[in-house]
């Protein structure tokens, strides 16, 4: 496995509320300062106990900021942390969201004109593009010189999990074959499927996602690529930029939250560690909530996937382990 201790939401998304509007109905909380005034970036925070990793909801609505001011020097009010983390720092800016998820022209803006430089576009689904861009050109120990000052942004250009495949997957894991032998129509089986789905809650929707092992493995990949090609590079170099990376689905609180549980345990953190931090996304509830309503035809009680509660964190570590054994365990089986 990839040591990092070496190296300074899942479905389409409609109707989306924007972060103002959710911050008008919280009174500017949540914020990556904690300050009360409105942020276009929530749930932003280093990852803990992770040097040079950073996390965060999705950030399309920093591009209202670029269309407004073509140089820093135009801006009315200091930018927030998130602002200018991506603006002006972060080296790999990591998408986990689905093609549809993603607001395609605000993305482009930020990409072609953040003040720190411009972020080149490169897909997950291009897997000798993406390595080599991140500076694999070769071996593993060669130095793509040319990207020492780059900027890259990383997406799925394909979907990795639908709505459909989630359900199939819960039929087939989370209900007896007998019950669903016995069903007698397919409403019937539907509504089992369903409510199978509710059951399962949080810690369901983590196994899924788990389970979805070219997901995880890719990205995880990527992020351990960016920090020894910077780490390498840097020897060379000291005045190249180093490694700073920022990853986000939607709410930055399951997917990212996912990504974030791995490369902590990778950096020795504590179960106690993780799940702790796990909860700070709780800010996210309020447009997690408006979010999550259109999934499963409304047919499902989605309000626990809306909390970043503790014992849905928990019961994902133990499923790990329970399933691999640990979790370097369930890395080695994804091929990481």
């Amino acid at each position: 496995t990839p040591c990092l201790v070496e190296h300074d939401d899942v479905f389409p998304l409609k109707n989306r509320a924007t972060h103002l509007d959710l911050l008008e109905r919280n009174g500017g909380k949540c914020s990556d300062t904690g300050k009360l005034h409105e942020e276009r970036v929530l749930n932003f925070r280093k990852v803990e106990l992770v040097p040079g990793i950073f996390r965060s909801s999705a950030p399309d609505d920093i591009a209202d900021l670029l269309k407004d001011n073509s140089s820093p020097k135009d801006a009315t009010s200091p930018l927030s942390d998130s602002e200018r983390f991506l603006l002006h720092e972060a080296t790999l800016w990591i998408d986990l969201r689905l093609p549809h998820e993603i607001n395609a022209e605000k993305v482009e803006t930020i990409a072609k004109n953040a003040w720190g430089g411009p972020f080149e576009r490169v897909s997950f689904n291009d897997p000798r593009g993406w390595e080599v861009a991140l500076g694999c050109s070769g071996s593993a120990t060669e130095v793509d010189g040319t990207a020492s000052n780059r900027r890259f942004y990383l997406c799925f250009e394909d979907s990795y999990l639908s709505e459909a495949s989630f359900l199939k997957y819960a039929e087939s894991n989370w209900i007896s074959p007998e019950v669903l032998a016995n069903a007698p129509d397919e409403d019937t089986r539907e509504a089992l499927t369903f409510k199978a789905v509710e059951e399962a809650g949080l810690t369901g929707l983590y196994e899924v996602l788990l389970e979805t092992k070219q997901f995880i493995v890719v990205v995880l990949q990527a992020i351990t690529l960016h920090l020894e090609q910077r780490s390498r590079q840097r020897k060379i170099d000291s005045d190249s930029k180093p490694a700073k990376v920022l990853f986000h689905c939607t709410l930055g609180k399951d997917r990212t939250g996912l990504i974030a549980m791995i490369c902590q345990h990778l950096m020795g953190a504590s179960d106690e560690q993780i799940v702790n931090d796990f909860g700070k996304s709780d800010c996210v509830r309020d447009l997690a909530k408006r979010v999550l309503k259109h999934y499963f035809k409304g047919k499902v009680d989605l309000s626990r996937w809306c909390l970043a509660d503790a014992s849905a964190m928990t019961h994902t570590l133990m499923y790990i382990r329970n399933r691999y054994g640990s979790i370097h365990g369930y890395l080695h089986q994804i091929g990481f």
